[in-house]
């Protein structure tokens, strides 16, 4: 379809474009004043999509998938603050060995166990 227009753009219309180059030989289908298909193509659009049934349904699927979401946040958070707390007591059990003279800062094996966790511990050798 395209527009079309009479009376000096008085009045627009929607036909077949081959109507538009060839006339009514081209195509034998109708023209339409614009503002009628318009309104018919708003309101079956809108009766389709504001369907107060398909609205109830499409807002409790992203509701639940919002639930489904959040759940999963919450579980990783879970996570990272339980490795958080394990990397915390590990540092402790760390510091208490080097504060008791059990470990020694310059023993090769422990900056060879220690040095991998170098961005994530701020030691400096």
């Amino acid at each position: 379809m395209t527009l079309r227009t009479g009376k000096g753009g008085r009045y627009r219309y929607y036909t077949c474009s081959t109507r538009a180059r060839q006339g009514s030989t081209g195509c034998g289908s109708l023209t339409v004043p614009m503002g009628k298909l318009d309104t018919a193509v708003t309101a079956h659009i809108e009766k389709r999509l504001l369907d107060p049934r398909r609205l109830t349904e499409l807002l409790s699927e992203v509701l639940d998938r919002r639930e489904d979401y959040i759940a999963r946040r919450r579980t990783h958070i879970t996570e990272l603050r339980q490795r958080a707390s394990e990397a915390d007591a590990k540092l402790k059990r760390l510091y208490e060995a080097i504060e008791n003279g059990i470990a020694d800062l310059n023993d090769p094996a422990l900056k060879g166990r220690v040095s991998p966790h170098n961005a994530y511990f701020a030691f400096s050798w």
